[in-house]
């Protein structure tokens, strides 16, 4: 894809990979903290967002599918 990047995060819970492609300069404008992630994304949703964020500055990634998984043990021991 001309003009685009690959942006590849791994999930902490499957070890899948997931990726995004994403505009070359918006990434590189994004590493070096020049705008808002949402402004300079606007065309990705919060999941592919929150990948592109996770590979630009590294923490924890939870894929779409472990997501729910994850968090709702984290809801129901907190209800406890």
């Amino acid at each position: 894809m001309e003009g685009k990047t690959e942006v590849s995060a791994t999930c902490k819970e499957c070890r899948g990979v997931e990726t995004v492609h994403v505009d070359e300069v918006a990434w590189q404008r994004y590493l070096l903290r020049e705008g808002l992630i949402q402004t300079m994304f606007p065309d990705l949703d919060d999941a592919d967002r929150e990948l592109v964020m996770v590979a630009a500055r590294g923490g924890w990634f939870i894929c779409r599918v472990c997501w729910p998984i994850v968090f709702a043990e984290t809801d129901e021991q907190e209800s406890e």
